[in-house]
């Protein structure tokens, strides 16, 4: 018998939206508004939330609409998200992803014609990964081209939504990570659900280059990425926290990898891109609360 957990239906749409995922999307936007906000005297604080507002409702509705498109996958990966597992209908998930879509283009709207594009461009990646005839979801360079440029279009909207460019930390950040994003999590993410993915006849990374291909090449771009910022923070001491962490978190990843046992459990192989995720979130508090504290800082 299924085991089915009560909840309210907005927190289960959280659970299926995937919390961590949602974080760090807000945490890429933080930073986009805090390093734009670094050649700004002022930030309208209206304007700010109003645009994360849309972000968050923007990403709640890519990853909830997928949860409604990969039932069959999920639930032979075993999922615990609630929609795989029957505790959101698909009905009710449909149309709270539907109302999202029109929040997300709502509240984008105060905030400036750069991030209502943006949020247009992010409603129309997420459903073009989940549906149509020829769903990104089931090509194999669709998760690392969704990875990319969602996160561009994350720190764009964060930028935008201050009136800012950042300098030249924001791009050197959006381009590593956007690279850590593609190159490392959109290769790693399938490793646990080869066996569903091959029933619903995705071709992911994983299934088209094999797992030692891809632990090799996630591996490669994380070393890549932690050289590229570290060499970053040289020029742009704003980046220090987050060099340290993509190094770390490189050298976990990568241990992660070569340690990496195809017979394990699920969880046991979820443990490349769990390193992976946790270096996305360390890594963007610590750039984070250093663009603020050089903002806050007192002028001589």
């Amino acid at each position: 018998m299924r085991h089915r957990i009560r909840g309210s239906v907005p927190a289960l749409v959280l659970r299926e939206a995937r919390p961590a995922v949602l974080v760090v999307f807000l945490l890429r936007f933080g930073c986009g508004a805090a390093l734009g906000a670094a050649d700004r005297p002022e930030v309208d604080a209206g304007r700010l939330v109003s645009a994360g507002v849309a972000w968050a409702a923007a990403v709640l509705f890519s990853y909830l609409l997928n949860g409604c498109a990969d039932v069959l996958e999920d639930r032979a990966n075993g999922s615990p998200r609630p929609i795989a597992r029957g505790e959101l209908a698909l009905p009710t998930a449909r149309r709270v992803a539907g109302l999202l879509a029109v929040c997300a283009l709502a509240a984008a709207w105060p905030a400036g014609p750069v991030v209502e594009l943006a949020a247009l461009g992010l409603l129309l990646l997420g459903t073009a990964y989940s549906l149509g005839p020829y769903p990104l979801k089931r090509r194999a360079f669709g998760p690392p081209l969704v990875g990319v440029t969602g996160g561009l279009l994350t720190y764009l909207a964060g930028a935008a939504s201050v009136g800012g460019s950042g300098g030249a930390a924001l791009p050197v950040l959006a381009a590593c990570m956007a690279l850590w994003m593609g190159g490392v999590g959109g290769l790693l993410k399938d490793l646990s659900d080869r066996e569903g993915d091959e029933l619903a006849g995705r071709r992911s990374a994983v299934t088209v280059l094999g797992e030692r291909q891809v632990l090799a090449l996630a591996s490669g771009v994380a070393a890549a990425v932690g050289t590229a910022l570290a060499a970053g923070a040289l020029l742009e001491p704003v980046l220090t926290g987050g060099a340290v962490a993509a190094v770390a978190g490189a050298a976990a990843v990568v241990t992660r990898c070569v340690r990496y046992a195809a017979d394990g459990s699920r969880e046991e192989r979820r443990r490349p891109y769990r390193a992976f995720m946790v270096t996305q979130h360390v890594l963007h508090v610590l750039v984070l609360a250093t663009a603020l504290a050089t903002a806050l800082a007192p002028t001589a």
